[in-house]
């Protein structure tokens, strides 16, 4: 009992010499390597704001499935759009931070019924609206092609952290890079010569 007893005080002490110099920890762009890991943490007090006006400013072609009737006023809602269902659903129902394009990737494949289900009953806006906008989201959502997807994420990122958003190169410079590339010589371990 007592070996056991000073193992696990070993342990203890190991492990809080490991984690005990957090100070030390570098920093990538001012910005702590654990900050990221919180992020989920501070979600709940993140506010939408104008952020869906400003991902339908950069990218109108993103319908705005804001034809839902509340079922208080009977009247259609126009600021509960597909993007703020979109941001609700991602924060708040999955926890994702708005920071990341993995987890962009994520839900848009929940939308596009790859990833996760979307539980109806808890789809944002469905305890207000007289019809569940889930199923039409989804379908607006699968409706949009691969360009499209990516670049709804880029701009989802840009309108929750500017500085995260990595500068692209324009199409023209990267066919450019792939058209003078040249095929690397055949090995005889290539695939080929294994069938």
């Amino acid at each position: 009992m007592q070996r056991s007893l000073l193992w696990l005080g070993g342990l203890t002490v190991g492990l809080a010499s490991v984690l005990a110099p957090l100070d030390l920890i570098p920093e990538v762009q001012g910005r702590s390597l654990f900050q990221g890991q919180f992020s989920a943490q501070a979600q709940s007090s993140i506010i939408i704001g104008d952020r869906w006006q400003q991902v339908y400013d950069r990218m109108p072609e993103i319908p705005l499935e804001n034809t839902y009737v509340r079922q208080d006023t009977d009247e259609v809602d126009p600021t509960d759009t597909l993007v703020t269902r979109l941001m609700r659903y991602h924060m708040y129902s999955k926890g994702r931070s708005p920071r990341f394009r993995l987890d962009w990737k994520l839900t848009l494949a929940d939308y596009m019924g790859i990833n996760e289900l979307i539980p109806p009953e808890t789809y944002p806006s469905n305890s207000r609206m007289t019809e569940n906008p889930r199923y039409g989201d989804m379908q607006a959502i699968s409706a949009l092609n691969r360009d499209q997807r990516n670049r709804l994420v880029d701009t989802l990122i840009a309108v929750f952290d500017p500085e995260l958003v990595p500068e692209q190169e324009s199409n023209d410079t990267t066919q450019d890079s792939n058209e003078n590339r040249e095929d690397p010589p055949p090995t005889s371990n290539s695939a080929a010569d294994l069938l």
